[in-house]
């Protein structure tokens, strides 16, 4: 991921609980991009070196609606972290 000079690209993820968040955070670890995850899916403490963030929306146990409504609650959260990248992870059984 290539950011603005000075600045690293970095990837938001936005999962439906903090199960998904760590583990999408943790996929990035051999890589050496020091994950961050927000466990109280607050992303203005994220450390400049980290090239991934994630955090949960709580979505999971959600209604459609509701679920939808946080997502787009969160997504122009994930743009103060400098993503270039964004990703939404949901339940492998479209859960959240």
């Amino acid at each position: 991921m290539n950011g603005s000079p000075g600045r690293p690209a970095r990837l938001a993820i936005l999962a439906d609980d903090l199960t998904g968040a760590l583990d999408c955070a943790a996929a990035f670890i051999a890589t050496g991009s020091a994950p961050y995850v927000a466990v109280n899916g607050i992303l203005s403490d994220v450390p400049p070196e980290s090239r991934v963030a994630s955090t949960n929306a709580d979505t999971r146990r959600r209604g459609v609606e509701d679920a939808a409504s946080a997502v787009m609650e969160f997504l122009p959260k994930l743009t103060t972290v400098g993503a270039e990248l964004r990703y939404v992870k949901i339940d492998s059984t479209l859960r959240g």
